[in-house]
């Protein structure tokens, strides 16, 4: 029996959002969606350049979406990596802007 295992490949990248601190903050929540046999594996990473590659990765951040926990004046550059035995797929760049001006 041959099984074929489907590299993933993301169907839904994160969207970029540039939001205003203040009392009420709520950060935002960036999403993907990827086709590709299970298991998918998820890891979400930052940059503080825009890119999607080097970047910090995010003990814990390891679903479809993540919500940043910030609420103090900051831009970074939030991406995905979506993998399964057969290979991984990176979200695009740039991915998930999140820009919080101060109030």
């Amino acid at each position: 029996i041959t099984q074929n295992i489907d590299a993933p490949v993301i169907t839904v990248h994160p969207t970029r959002v540039s939001q205003k601190v203040s009392s009420n903050f709520v950060p935002p929540a960036f999403t993907v969606s990827a086709t590709g046999t299970s298991p998918l594996s998820y890891q979400w990473y930052y940059s503080n350049t825009q890119t999607n590659v080097g970047g910090t990765l995010i003990p814990g951040a390891t679903t479809t979406s993540y919500v940043p926990n910030t609420s103090a004046p900051i831009t970074r550059f939030y991406y995905c990596v979506v993998s399964n035995p057969n290979g991984c797929a990176v979200s695009s760049n740039p991915s998930g802007e999140f820009s919080a001006c101060a109030p």
